[in-house]
């Protein structure tokens, strides 16, 4: 949006300001916004309270003078910290330093630590930052020791600030963004930047609009380099030199200043002392305080509270004055804006003016905050569309110009519709400028309405016509349209060690990436031994057939011999079955359960109970929803309306993770219920659960009219009863209780549907119990267990199942440390950076019989902090009072067992230490790190080691901390929770079979016989055929991933399994999309792959099994095929053939059969 001003719509020129409880309105964004379009000299600072309210601010401003607004990102660090900033935290500072000195915005929006914080001045941010652009020369190596200097670290791929990666012609780097350069060859080491983009980190490719440059400022205030270094050592032998020794933050081997904590000695690394937010800006640049004294009084005093305890604990520090404006700084910062009649403002409760005046000149004069009604937000915040029509109308009659500020198109719409049911007409904007008299409709973030009486002109704000702001999600492409590289990446992710299955030859462990030469030059092989000291060697053009085993328990995978025979031994014997053994029990074990699931299918096809079209309370149900519904959200909901509209039963399995909007799909479905007449059973696996979701869905269904209820094990008698009245009368009510529910004492006259939160957590007998509920009414299982994707697929027409993928807007990924179990500085710290932030703890200890010494020692630590224990064998009662306090925010730390896996969702809960976390399996690590980080405050999760850890365990917890998003180790993570989830949707006996062929294998079998689920007899297909593999054929021929085009083996590797494991022609289309755009345009080699693939899938698609041999080749099909046809539809000329049987016999050896084929079929030469 374009703001322009315009006096004749803004009337006046001269005027005053006033802001009522401390609150800012839209007016006050307005007025900056037109004094700056008025005189682009002008420069403002406003300081927030951070958080949601500085995200707000910016948003606000950057929609009226786009690209003049910086904000200085709140702190994640304590003052003189022994942590760094998390990367995605330094990379926004980084950048909004940069900017600051660079661009001179005209307004600088910041929070209490970022105002207080000091910083390096112009000289450094202008010299020491590198700028790339289109045209560029540059030296491949001059340039990543360029990157190191300023920060930046060499990982494989780049997928979080701070990573940069080098591979070919392609540079990718994450600074504040992630972006990719693409080069071209000059002479010599010379390169040229031909195009830069944004980086799609998900699916590691370029992605939208060219564009012309780059800036590049340092990560640290500071750059690692010999200069810094050299300035550092000094300082710190002034200062230090009895700390010197063996001091971890200098590396004077290697010159890597790689401490942790190291930026809270930035003024040892600067001849100069560094600069403060009022020291960088112009002398003219006015300042506004608005209701943040008391936080940054908090602040101020938590910078001496932390440096007296650094010095009292003997660890080397600077003074407070060199790295922070104290309190004297501030007093005289503050004293000299008033003096120079800089309009500083302090908005703080009650004040009704400001303390100064705030300009000359105001352009909207008298400006009143506005109160609807007098109402507080609060009790707006369920507001019906009938009170929102006679506010809209109350103000068409005092007001010539109405203005309402909307902040998405969703609202936008909503307003539209209400507006046909008044008299009130309204035309959309696109600028504050095209305001003309009557209704006006702009899109923008503003918040806080005003009136102006005097110039006959109202602003109301979407908060105030609806209760609630809408916030748009941001979406997430969807994964279809994109290459699918998470299985090829878990492959290279495999280390020494690790269990891995063959198609052929079974389970064995991953020994290396191992070079051979088979006559066409040297190639990267797999090498997997197997029981028995027997290893195999699997090429590239045969990677296919690999996947990583995912099964229970990895450390005691079921190893088979090299030959396929998996080794027992029991009692003292040895029994020997066969790897086919196994895929043939596997596949007896899918299609009796494909069978079955097929029958409950055409179950579920049975006509259901009609719900009534979507009626008036319904409809201001949803509108009362704060959020923005994503795409997943709008499909499963509309599904869900379609098949109750429409009389078909519903029965769906809706996985998605905490936070991603299972519940409001769930609370939609019971409202459209119960407002049809009928009633709701929300059952849940325990207590704990039943009270999370009671008190969720109380608040959702407030203003509803509609009764929510609790029946658990903390109901009393008498409320027990009055609830089994309620059902048993017929009342439309939605009881949330456990499997107490389904008890023969509980009648239920008119039940419409039944919610069923992760089910796999119920016992056998409920289950059956639960069965027995759903045969007659609509059914909606929820879990937050990953549905994987490609079982889905295969399920699809089976089950009906939906995921909700899109993530929260704003939701950071979680900071993982590993912390020394004895290291009680470390913990102290954390705790408290957590608590000095308003924020709350999880300890997580998972035994009983120590959790209260546990909570009894960190009492010692905090004294004056309230810490309490929970865990299952606490009596209901109890556990519900200590959890809802927790949620109340009414005490700061929790040590709990498990239970907090489910159940707990705290958003303000942000920091987790594990106990022993190197005991527990990393899938069950990575859910519980997912307790925090639910807000868009940065979270961290301490996986603190027991006293004797395995060499796995630890392996384990490094691989978690560096799957920070979807690098190392996580696709592992997620493979073993997909292992878990396709256990937990198909039943324990697919979890026996998933254990003993891997999920990635027991898959394939599933896809395969999914696809042929009409055509089941009761023979046993095979081995060779039930897997689901391709053609199984020699390549004499150089198709591989060549060193020359990709130098690291793993990368390689990866490369090669993402065409060999393609099973059409458009993942392999995307697969070459992915290595050009990677790595440029693929060499005759790659071809040569890609080809061979293209002919086992036009092989396999005609029922070919297997091409083998040298003089003569053989190629078998199908027992069902006529090899003669066969031929004829892989357009071979039959003079070159021989038939049988069940194979055709083609007179030249394997090498010939191969061109021939792709020469008659269209495709390249292979040689």
């Amino acid at each position: 949006m374009n703001f322009q001003y315009s006096p004749e719509l803004l009337f006046s020129v001269d005027g005053t300001f006033s802001a009522v409880d401390g609150e800012i309105n839209a007016a006050f964004y307005l007025d900056l916004a037109a004094q700056i379009h008025q005189d682009e000299s002008k420069r403002f600072v406003l300081v927030t309270n951070g958080g949601p309210e500085q995200d707000d601010a910016y948003a606000a401003m950057d929609s009226l003078v786009p690209g003049k607004v910086v904000s200085l990102t709140e702190l994640d660090t304590l003052p003189f910290d022994s942590e760094s900033p998390t990367h995605t935290v330094a990379a926004r500072q980084a950048s909004a330093y940069q900017r600051l000195v660079t661009e001179s915005p005209n307004v600088v929006i910041c929070s209490p630590s970022s105002l207080l914080h000091k910083f390096p001045g112009t000289d450094f941010w202008l010299n020491q930052h590198s700028s790339l652009h289109i045209g560029a020369v540059i030296n491949r190596q001059d340039l990543s020791n360029r990157l190191t200097e300023l920060g930046y670290v060499e990982q494989n791929l780049t997928e979080n600030p701070k990573d940069f990666s080098v591979r070919n012609l392609r540079i990718d780097l994450y600074s504040d963004k992630p972006y990719r350069l693409y080069l071209r060859g000059l002479d010599g080491d010379n390169l040229s930047i031909e195009q830069i983009k944004e980086l799609d980190t998900r699916r590691q490719m370029g992605t939208g609009p060219r564009l012309t440059r780059v800036e590049l400022p340092p990560f640290q205030p500071f750059l690692i380099n010999k200069d810094f270094a050299g300035q550092f050592r000094t300082s710190w032998r002034q200062r230090f030199a009895d700390q010197l020794k063996n001091d971890h933050y200098v590396n004077a081997r290697n010159l890597k200043l790689d401490g942790s904590g190291i930026e809270a000695f930035a003024p040892l690394f600067h001849k100069v002392a560094l600069n403060s937010l009022f020291g960088q800006l112009y002398p003219s640049t006015f300042f506004y305080f608005p209701g943040t004294n008391e936080a940054i009084g908090r602040y101020l005093a938590l910078i001496d509270k932390r440096h007296e305890l650094c010095r009292q604990q003997g660890y080397p520090v600077v003074e407070p004055v060199e790295a922070w404006v104290g309190k004297s700084g501030l007093d005289h910062e503050i004293e000299t804006l008033h003096q120079e009649h800089r309009g500083v403002i302090h908005i703080g409760p009650g004040t009704g003016k400001t303390t100064t005046a705030l300009f000359a000149a105001s352009f909207l004069a008298n400006l009143q905050q506005f109160k609807v009604n007098t109402k507080s937000p609060d009790s707006l915040r369920h507001s019906t569309i009938q009170e929102t029509m006679e506010l809209i109308e109350s103000y068409q009659d005092r007001f010539e110009r109405l203005v309402f500020v909307l902040n998405s198109n969703k609202r936008l719409e909503q307003l539209q519709s209400i507006l046909e049911l008044t008299d009130v007409k309204a035309q959309a904007v696109e600028s504050w400028g095209d305001i003309t008299p009557g209704g006006n409709i702009i899109l923008s973030p503003l918040k806080g309405s005003v009136e102006c009486p005097e110039q006959g002109l109202a602003i109301l704000c979407e908060e105030d016509l609806f209760g609630i702001r809408i916030h748009d999600p941001k979406l997430h492409e969807d994964v279809d349209s994109a290459v699918d590289i998470m299985g090829a990446r878990a492959l290279t992710s495999i280390q020494e060690g690790d269990p891995i299955v063959h198609g052929h030859f079974g389970i064995g462990r991953m020994c290396s990436f191992t070079p051979m030469d088979f006559g066409n030059g040297e190639e990267i092989v797999i090498k997997i031994n197997y029981k028995g000291e027997s290893s195999r060697f699997v090429r590239q053009q045969d990677l296919g057939w690999v996947s990583p085993y995912n099964g229970a328990d990895k450390d005691n995978a079921p190893l088979d011999g090299a030959d396929g025979e998996k080794i027992k031994e029991r009692k003292g014997k040895l029994k020997i079955t066969g790897w086919k053994d196994s895929l043939q029990k596997a596949e007896l074990s899918i299609k009796f359960l494909l069978k079955e699931l097929t029958e409950q299918e055409r179950q579920a096809e049975k006509a259901g109970l009609a719900m009534a079209p979507a009626n008036y309370q319904y409809k201001t149900f949803c509108n009362s929803f704060p959020f923005q519904l994503t795409t997943d959200q709008v499909k499963v909901i509309d599904d869900i309306n379609g098949r109750m509209e429409a009389g078909k039963k519903v029965d769906k399995l809706l996985s998605g993770d905490v936070g991603f909007g299972k519940t409001e799909v769930a609370a939609r479905a019971c409202c459209r219920v119960v407002s049809s007449g009928y009633q709701v059973l929300f059952l849940v696996p325990n207590n704990l659960l039943a009270m999370q979701h009671y008190q969720s869905m109380k608040g959702r269904f407030a203003e509803s009219g509609f009764e929510v209820l609790l029946f658990s094990a903390s109901t009393t008698p008498a409320e027990a009863k009055g609830i089994k009245q309620k059902l048993k009368d017929g009342d439309p009510v939605i009881v949330i209780g456990t499997t107490k529910l389904t008890q023969k004492t509980v009648s239920i006259a008119n039940p419409g549907l039944v919610i069923i939160d992760e089910e796999h957590r119920f016992g056998t007998k409920d289950k059956e119990k639960l069965s027995q509920l759903k045969e007659q009414v609509h059914v909606l299982s929820l879990t937050a267990t990953p549905i994987p994707k490609s079982l889905g697929s295969a399920l699809h027409s089976m089950r009906d199942l939906a995921t909700l993928q899109t993530a929260p807007q704003g939701r950071l990924p979680t900071a993982t440390h590993i912390m020394d179990r004895g290291d009680k500085d470390k913990f102290k710290e954390s705790v408290e950076r957590e608590i000095s932030r308003g924020g709350q703890v999880f300890v997580l200890h998972n035994r009983v019989s120590t959790i209260e010494a546990r909570t009894q020692e960190i009492e010692g630590l905090f004294p004056h902090q309230d810490v309490r224990f929970a865990h299952g064998q606490m009596a209901t009662g109890e556990l519900e009072a200590i959890t809802t306090e927790f949620r109340e925010k009414k005490f700061s730390i929790l040590v709990a067992t498990t239970i907090i896996e489910t159940g707990i969702d705290i958003p303000n809960a942000n920091t987790m230490f594990i106990d022993n976390a190197d005991q527990m399996g990393i899938a069950q690590l990575h859910q519980l790190r997912g307790r925090v980080g639910r807000s868009s405050r940065q979270a961290y999760c301490y996986l603190i080691e027991s006293e004797s850890p395995t060499e796995d365990g630890l392996r384990r917890l490094s691989d978690l901390k560096e799957a920070s998003g979807l690098g190392k180790g996580l696709e592992l993570a997620m493979a073993d929770l997909e292992a878990r989830g396709a256990g937990e949707l198909l039943g324990e006996e697919q979890s026996g079979m998933i254990e003993k062929t891997g999920y990635s294998y027991y898959l394939k079998i599933f896809k395969h016989l999914a696809d042929k689920v009409d055509a089941f007899g009761t023979e046993v297909l095979d081995a060779s055929n039930l897997t689901g593999d391709l053609c199984a054929m020699n390549m004499p021929v150089d198709a591989l991933v060549p060193e020359s085009y990709i130098h690291e083996p793993g990368h390689r590797l990866m490369a090669a399994h993402m065409t060999q494991s393609a099973l059409d022609d458009h993942s392999l289309n995307l697969a070459i999309a992915y290595l050009e755009d990677n790595y440029g345009p693929v060499p005759a080699e790659v071809t040569q792959l890609v080809t061979a693939q293209r002919l086992r899938l036009l092989l396999d698609s005609k029922g070919v099994t297997s091409v083998h041999g040298n003089g003569a080749t053989t190629i078998k099909v199908l027992d069902t095929l006529d090899p003669k046809s066969v031929a004829q539809s892989l357009r071979l000329e039959l003079g070159q053939c021989d038939f049988d049987e069940h194979s055709l016999l083609y007179r030249d050896d394997e090498a010939a059969f191969l061109r021939h084929l792709a020469s008659r079929n269209g495709l390249p030469t292979l040689h």
